[in-house]
């Protein structure tokens, strides 16, 4: 009875296709009395050939910027009008946007080191 489920088991997986890489069973499980004892060989390479057969899903490697500054929200402001004047300036090129941007950009900077050096 139990060498008909085993071998019927056999026909199944070799249907689908995992034949366990031609594992001599009958040399398997000719050794064996218990049905526990059945049931662990026959485990032991199922794994193995689900092992051998499933590949492995591999996570992408992401890279963080662990150095990443965060700045309060006024600060965030600030650096997108920043943003903003650069954009305008390079866009139409005029002396006034350009003016702008610089002392804007003079403004950010200072702001961002007198907080810099306000926290270390």
């Amino acid at each position: 009875m139990i060498s008909g489920i085993m071998i019927s088991l056999m026909q199944i997986m070799t249907v689908w296709g995992l034949s366990f890489f031609n594992v001599k069973w009958y040399n398997e499980f000719s050794f064996v009395f218990a049905v526990e004892d059945y049931w662990q060989v026959f485990v032991y390479h199922f794994n193995n050939a689900i092992e051998a057969s499933v590949p492995e899903r591999r996570r992408p490697t992401v890279k963080r910027n662990n150095n990443k500054k965060s700045y309060r929200k006024s600060i965030k402001q600030m650096l997108s009008r920043k943003s903003f004047c650069r954009k305008r300036r390079r866009y139409i090129r005029e002396p006034s946007h350009y003016l702008a941007y610089k002392t804007y950009s003079v403004k950010c900077t200072r702001t961002t080191k007198a907080i810099q050096a306000h926290y270390q």
